[in-house]
């Protein structure tokens, strides 16, 4: 701060304070360039309005309208109606239950109707499904679901021993390690053997034995009330099965193969002719109303004397293990209107005995167009 002279002679009271000088100037600037930009900005956003409509031309209530990526939004009234200010350039979003989501940019115009289309895909979630391929069965009851790549993780002639422990409420008991056979008790939760269903069609427990597992896209089973859709013939549960169908990709080749051997987990023990003689005699004369011994002392002499040998039938007749193998080919492909799946499966198991009388081959052949 300083005294500044006039030219009419004398000191002048004036004073100025130089370091103000330097920060009000640029002061000024800056307020002025935003109040500027904020009457551009001001003029750029402008109130939108609009009416939504399903494809009836019904007024939809409840619409969520905002503008994309922020939170600033409304909905619609009873009358389908919106109002929110926007800037042109900026997209809104409408999105509504069951219907499917749009994107629209604002530009110069005053108004903005839209209409929304239903979303088919959404009935899946609500609509129970019979006889047919499903999403959902239903939001009720007991279900169980696999996955066909969870099945073929344990390897196996038949699909339902791959089954055992993998679905609650699932029982597999095997009879008999025949080939071929497929002799398994199947049921859920002890009530009996289940219905079937294969690609929308009933079968029989047989037909899903035989099935190639890596044709198996899903697996579910419905038990208690989510199987009374199915009627009275679902009374001990249902056994959903879909297979593999084409994809809308370029074409696509599998092939999975797998070779193993079947081990008996305890065979009986054995004993020699002496001790079978004498086990048999026992049991012949332990009757109620009594008995005779099968066989005489001469006849044990013949075994003690050396003069007859004892013969183990069972390195004779039974192997140590049965190899078996199996192997699928698959082709999976398509475009937009037609899709195609075909798998070959082939399957290959030896019996125990060693005439090969046992040995069991099985040929699977699965397409859909």
């Amino acid at each position: 701060m300083r005294k500044i002279s006039t030219p009419f002679g004398g000191g002048a009271n004036i004073y100025y304070l130089k370091p103000l000088q330097n920060f009000f100037f640029p002061l000024a600037f800056f307020l002025l360039f935003v109040c500027l930009s904020a009457n551009l900005f001001a003029q750029n956003v402008k109130p939108m309005t609009g009416k939504i409509t399903n494809e009836d031309g019904e007024a939809l209530s409840g619409v969520n309208v905002t503008i994309k990526g922020s939170t600033v939004g409304t909905s619609t009234d009873a009358a389908g109606k919106y109002l929110i200010n926007v800037a042109t350039g900026k997209t809104l979003v409408f999105t509504y239950v069951g219907s499917d989501q749009q994107e629209i940019v604002v530009t110069n115009q005053k108004s903005l109707n839209v209409q929304l289309v239903s979303l088919a895909s959404s009935l899946k979630d609500v609509v129970v499904v019979g006889y047919g391929t499903q999403k959902k069965a239903t939001l009720t009851g007991a279900i169980s679901s696999i996955k066909g790549e969870d099945i073929v993780t344990t390897k196996n002639e038949n699909v339902q021993n791959m089954l055992t422990g993998k679905i609650a409420g699932v029982r597999v008991t095997q009879r008999t390690a025949e080939p071929g056979a497929f002799n398994n008790a199947f049921d859920i939760r002890g009530m009996g053997t289940p219905l079937v269903v294969i690609d929308g069609i009933p079968r029989t427990a047989d037909d899903l034995q035989r099935l190639d597992p890596n044709d198996i896209d899903n697996l579910s089973v419905l038990k208690d009330a989510s199987a009374a859709v199915y009627g009275v013939r679902a009374a001990n549960g249902v056994v959903l099965v879909t297979t593999k169908r084409g994809t809308s990709n370029k074409l696509e080749l599998n092939y999975s193969g797998s070779y193993s051997w079947q081990i008996p987990s305890g065979l009986p023990s054995t004993v020699n002719a002496i001790d079978y003689m004498t086990l048999r005699n026992e049991a012949a004369m332990h009757n109620v109303s009594g008995g005779s011994p099968l066989f005489n002392d001469a006849q044990f002499d013949e075994y003690r004397t050396g003069k007859k040998q004892s013969t183990d039938w069972y390195p004779l007749v039974f192997s140590k293990y049965a190899p078996q193998t199996m192997h699928n080919l698959s082709a999976t492909g398509g475009n937009d209107k037609v899709t195609f799946y075909a798998g070959l499966g082939y399957q290959y198991q030896e019996g125990f005995f060693k005439s090969s009388d046992l040995n069991y081959t099985k040929y699977n052949l699965r397409s859909n167009v």
